[in-house]
């Protein structure tokens, strides 16, 4: 009596289980995503020779002989626009100005995408300026 009892929990306990590991598999999701950054026209290397062919270095900062890495922010909206500027350094001079002022003139970009939909996209930019390299 004592074996049949025993058998009949150890049943009652398989089962139980067997039927939440089928619970829980009815909620399985497949998280697998395509997804594409927002990119200049061209790639990197174009952005860069358009900022490097339209920056002008400001005269105070020529001056001061100030240089050092610029770094901005900015959205790329789902229509591939330049929105939401920020400055992340603080270099001054007028120069996280006129790299904004840059970046405002540039094409339209190619958004971000999530799984073939255009999304909107932070932009972290970092750009580095020396009187030295300047046209």
């Amino acid at each position: 009596m004592k074996k049949y009892i025993i058998y009949i929990i150890l049943t009652v306990i398989f089962l139980s289980t067997k039927a939440q590991d089928d619970k829980q598999n009815q909620y399985d999701v497949n998280f697998n995503t395509s997804q594409g950054d927002a990119v200049y026209p061209g790639g990197n290397d174009s952005m860069m020779t358009y900022i490097w062919t339209n920056l002008n270095y400001p005269e105070e900062a020529h001056k001061n002989g100030i240089d050092g890495t610029v770094q901005i922010s900015f959205d790329v909206n789902f229509d591939g626009k330049l929105k939401n500027f920020q400055k992340l350094s603080n270099i001054g001079y007028g120069l996280e100005d006129e790299l904004i002022r840059v970046v405002e003139t540039m094409p339209i970009w190619i958004p971000a995408t999530i799984n073939n939909i255009k999304v909107k996209q932070q932009f972290l930019l970092s750009f580095p300026i020396s009187k030295y390299n300047q046209k």
